[in-house]
């Protein structure tokens, strides 16, 4: 028997058997087989639905050049974390485990993801459905002491702290760094966290595990960024998934303790990764490319770095990239909206001038450089001029 038959064998074996893999079926963890055999996993993530819908793994291998892919836990408990790593490390050696920090609760049956139901597609939020309704002022205002999530009503799994040693050990046998992730729900949501921040906090800093709690950042996300609920627990949605992915790889490429490698040269991680999302935030289409192209070229006195325009599924993207040197020009900029004269070439090859609005991405923004996106349905742009603001 090959060895990757043998550990396809023993994830799906110790996956079903040992575990409610309703949300994460062996097709699934097929997948994460065939890629690990194929490709070195620099960034594994083991967690439940806010992980999963929260941080896009492609995104997040676009922004720390390396490969992250992502398991779930049907369960969603430290126990079964456990499990799932050990099995996974037969086939992979990641540098970073991303663990969910909800991991570490007790969480009452009805707030468990449903078990998937045999040919039913499960659709969630976040990177998988662009759409999805985002919270509205509505939702907002009848928030109360009776709505959204209670942690004061929620308690810590009881073997959380040997749960979560036994995890540390296996990462500390194989060099691995392990850190704990706490996605945000709205402030207004995430009822009474500071009181149970307080019980979970301690059981992280025995163990000597890094909590990165983006819940203490919730302010930072706004109410598009999750989706409309006010009970139980909220998901990100795929604007909030975008603005989560850059935080969290902004933590990880910070951290000294850790160096990844940068598979940015590798032809094999540019086949993989090349125009998906994220991917041209901080690259140019290469020459050649007919559909993913340079539509202006930046110039030395302006700010604006270049304007490019993807092809994707739902339409055309355009992207203008700033990237000013004096901060007074981002601080004066920043947010607004930029304008651009653009033309396309109508079904009787005649130009069509207009003035394209496109707004601020906040999101997609990291570092000096300040992106502005916009989508557009029916339009080839041909050329534009200079954007104002």
């Amino acid at each position: 028997m090959s060895k990757k038959l043998r550990l396809y064998l023993a994830l799906i074996i110790g996956f079903v058997s040992t575990t409610n893999f309703s949300c994460n079926p062996p097709s699934e963890a097929k997948l994460f087989i065939d890629f690990a055999s194929e490709n070195e996993v620099d960034v594994l993530m083991i967690g439940g639905p806010q992980l999963e819908v929260g941080i896009n793994e492609k995104y997040l291998s676009v922004n720390l050049k390396g490969h992250a892919k992502f398991l779930k836990s049907g369960e969603n408990e430290f126990g079964e974390y456990y499990r799932i790593l050990k099995n996974a490390l037969e086939i992979s050696n990641p540098k970073i485990v991303i663990i969910d920090a909800s991991g570490g609760i007790k969480w009452p049956a009805e707030m468990l993801p449903p078990k998937r139901e045999k040919n039913k597609k499960v659709v969630t939020p976040g990177r998988f459905v662009i759409d999805v309704p985002c919270l509205n002022q509505t939702t907002i205002d009848n928030y109360s002491d009776l709505n959204g999530l209670d942690f004061s009503s929620l308690e810590i799994d009881n073997p959380a702290e040997r749960k979560l040693d036994k995890i540390k050990e296996l990462c500390a046998e194989n060099g691995i760094k392990l850190i704990a992730l706490t996605l945000p729900m709205h402030s207004q949501h995430a009822r009474n966290f500071e009181d149970f921040e307080r019980n979970l906090k301690p059981i992280f800093e025995q163990a000597g595990v890094e909590w990165l709690n983006l819940q203490n950042q919730s302010e930072d996300f706004f109410p598009h960024c999750f989706e409309n609920k006010n009970e139980g627990i909220q998901l990100l949605t795929y604007r909030g998934g975008l603005l989560a992915t850059n935080k969290l790889s902004e933590e990880i490429l910070k951290m000294e303790d850790v160096s990844l490698v940068n598979r940015e040269e590798e032809v094999k991680w540019v086949t993989t990764y090349y125009g998906e999302e994220g991917f041209f935030e901080t690259r140019t289409p290469m020459k050649g490319d007919l559909e993913n192209v340079v539509v202006f070229d930046g110039k030395p006195e302006t700010p604006v770095k270049e304007i490019i325009q993807l092809k994707r599924k739902e339409g055309n993207q355009v992207i203008i990239k700033i990237f000013p040197k004096d901060s007074n020009i981002v601080n004066g900029i920043r947010g607004r909206v930029a304008k651009v004269d653009v033309y396309f070439l109508d079904e009787n090859n005649e130009r069509i001038w207009f003035n394209l609005k496109v707004p601020y991405d906040y999101e997609r923004t990291k570092g000096d450089q300040l992106l502005y996106v916009v989508n557009l349905k029916k339009y080839d742009l041909i050329k534009t001029g200079d954007v104002t603001f």
